[in-house]
């Protein structure tokens, strides 16, 4: 698990959508920690960041994740409601419904190329 919790929450423990500025930290801290083949990978498919529409459950509804690398139709994304990096791809019409947890982003990336 990534060692501080990115999410926001407030006193009445309301998720709270993360900061472009506090996702760069993270992806900053995350990208330091990388052995060098897996920094090698994650240069090879690292994209500008954007944001992606989701659609985590009918309950919470359209949403957005931060993608940082893209190996063909899969994406390497952080989820911030999980505070986790994962890896999805996008549907037809351009949502991302499902994706798959790995916690940091090294874990991620693995998944991200099958290595």
């Amino acid at each position: 698990m990534l060692p501080e919790k990115a999410m926001a929450i407030d006193s009445k423990e309301k998720w709270n959508p993360l900061s472009r500025t506090r996702f760069d930290e993270i992806l900053a801290a995350e990208v330091a920690s990388l052995p060098q083949d897996a920094l090698k990978t994650y240069e090879s498919h690292r994209i500008d960041v954007v944001k992606q529409t989701c659609h985590r459950s009918e309950q919470y509804g359209i949403e957005h994740v931060f993608v940082v690398a893209r190996a063909g139709v899969r994406l390497l994304l952080f989820d911030d409601a999980e505070d986790e990096f994962a890896v999805g791809e996008v549907d037809t019409d351009g949502v991302l419904r499902k994706w798959d947890l790995y916690g940091e982003l090294l874990f991620a990336l693995r998944n991200l190329t099958g290595q």
